[in-house]
């Protein structure tokens, strides 16, 4: 068995402690790219749970987050609903895809200390925009054009000295009930 005491008393370990740095070195060089989300796993997390079975155009539903880890590290933090349109045309040789924001709303913000661990608001969803879609367009003369509506819910937790990561979650957000 291996012991780094003995090496360094003139044992003749040698190889396998030359194994060892060996491998500690290739974890190293594995770990190194990935060290912004291994240190992501260290910071404060939220869990967000929307109220419902079916999401649609005006409907008012219940959305909760509990926040996990040490709260004293988060400067701010955020839910925002956002509606983004997208066009993507695909051509033989190239693709081009534009993409515009037409409904942001800010739900949640909180700053520094005043942060509780957990909270609850009535999200109402718009009755005046458009609801999730995707479709495609396919013709033999004009490029293959894809349309979408997305709906996001973003949430973003900013720790101090961590990494900042922004969670998007993609709604599926059904046309108005009775239409």
């Amino acid at each position: 068995m291996f012991c780094f005491y003995d090496v360094l008393a003139g044992g003749d370990d040698w190889d396998d402690f030359s194994l060892y740095v060996i491998m500690i070195f290739l974890g190293l060089l594995y770990i190194a790219p990935h060290a912004r989300e291994v240190l992501s796993w260290f910071s404060p997390w939220v869990e967000v749970t929307l109220h419902s079975g079916r999401l649609s155009l005006g409907d008012d539903v219940k959305l909760t987050w509990q926040i996990h880890g040490d709260r004293n590290k988060i400067e701010a933090f955020a839910i925002v609903l956002g509606g983004l349109e997208s066009v993507r045309q695909q051509g033989k040789k190239n693709s081009e895809e534009k993409s515009h924001l037409f409904f942001q709303k800010e739900l949640v913000s909180r700053l520094g200390p005043a942060l509780s661990s957990k909270g609850e608001i009535l999200l109402n969803l718009p009755r005046e925009t458009m609801h999730s879609l995707e479709a495609e367009v396919e013709s033999f003369f004009v490029l293959n054009t894809k349309y979408s509506i997305t709906w996001l819910l973003v949430v973003l937790c900013k720790g101090k000295g961590r990494p900042n990561p922004i969670r998007e979650y993609p709604l599926k957000i059904h046309p108005i009930k009775g239409l």
